[in-house]
């Protein structure tokens, strides 16, 4: 269970409102599994600077490498290239185990 959770998010109003749902549903559904309540960190990116958006990616990764046991990036949300990029940066990551999670509708 996650005890962490950060969200790569832009500060456009739609998204801003999606991340506010995301956040209040996990705050109340993982502590019903058995894990507690996490702790959120939201990181603001622009969608549309690609590179921008790979360092965010990147230098986030390195943080919670360092203190987390095991990252779980889940490449469902977002754009294309922000899959990519994920996923690209997931295998290359040799630091702490690292997976890659998607969810289908």
């Amino acid at each position: 269970m996650p005890d962490r959770i950060v969200l790569l998010a832009s500060p456009d109003e739609t998204v801003s409102q999606s991340v506010q749902t995301v956040t209040h549903y996990l705050s109340e559904i993982l502590p019903r599994y058995g894990g507690k309540k996490p702790q959120f960190h939201e990181e603001p990116i622009d969608e549309n600077d690609f590179m921008g958006f790979w360092n965010t990616l990147e230098r986030v990764l390195n943080e919670e490498s360092r203190i987390a046991e095991r990252i779980v990036i889940d490449a469902t949300a977002g754009r294309k290239y922000m899959s990519a990029f994920a996923i690209t940066q997931g295998i290359a990551a040799k630091t702490c185990p690292l997976s890659m999670s998607t969810t289908t509708t």
